[in-house]
């Protein structure tokens, strides 16, 4: 093996060490910030604690990570697992719920959907930060503006905790960030991806929205 090759494969075990350890502790520091935030923060930060968008949002950041697709996917299912995992037992350990929260039906909906949503925006962040062609990137970053964009249109319409135009407007800001992270990740080269960015996130949120009108909103987790 020669030397350029040598430095290649050693690059590639290191990344791929840095995604596992940036999954099991993102999602152990994640799942706990997720307990703080539900039950310290008031209207309309207590959207912190009970969007399910921001912990796709969440395997996106660890995705970004990953050199593969395959790899990304992996990498942000863990992450919401290892954080569904952490929220239940810090939660049993912490403020005096169950243990036996960590397998209720409540629990294995969620451990679930945490697979589902964990691959798809962990490859929508692999897609995002390997790819720089195609169609790939432009999706990779809609991805997660969309999640937050069709929550915070169903929040914005609903009532009841954790609705209402505080937490759709967050939302909807938090969106505009992952958007200006793209700007920067993308550079001057790339930024006539955006005007596609956009447009696709726009679509993806639209359709976002009627899958959460047609299963209902939950509070996550």
């Amino acid at each position: 093996m020669t030397a350029t090759a040598e430095t290649a494969a050693s690059a590639a075990r290191t990344r791929r060490l840095t995604s596992l350890m940036a999954s099991l502790f993102g999602g152990i520091a994640f799942g706990g910030f997720i307990l703080w935030a539900e039950h310290e923060l008031t209207y309309p930060w207590e959207i912190l604690g009970g969007s399910a968008a921001l912990w796709g949002v969440a395997a996106f950041a660890v995705g970004l990570l990953a050199a593969r697709a395959l790899a990304g996917a992996t990498y942000g299912a863990v992450t919401l697992i290892v954080g569904l995992l952490t929220f239940y037992v810090a939660a049993a350990l912490f403020v005096n719920n169950t243990i036996t929260n960590v397998w209720s039906e409540d629990a294995v909906f969620w451990y679930i959907a945490g697979v589902v949503i964990g691959a798809l925006a962990g490859l929508a962040g692999a897609w995002a930060s390997y790819a720089r062609a195609g169609w790939t990137p432009v999706v990779g970053w809609a991805f997660p503006v969309a999640l937050l964009w069709s929550e915070g249109l169903v929040r914005s319409s609903n009532h009841g905790v954790g609705t209402g135009p505080g937490p759709a407007y967050l939302l909807g800001i938090f969106g505009v960030v992952v958007l200006a992270a793209a700007v920067v990740h993308l550079g001057r080269r790339d930024l006539k991806m955006m005007p596609a960015v956009l447009a696709v996130a726009v679509v993806l949120t639209l359709v976002g929205y009627v899958l959460y009108r047609a299963v209902g909103i939950r509070h996550a987790p």
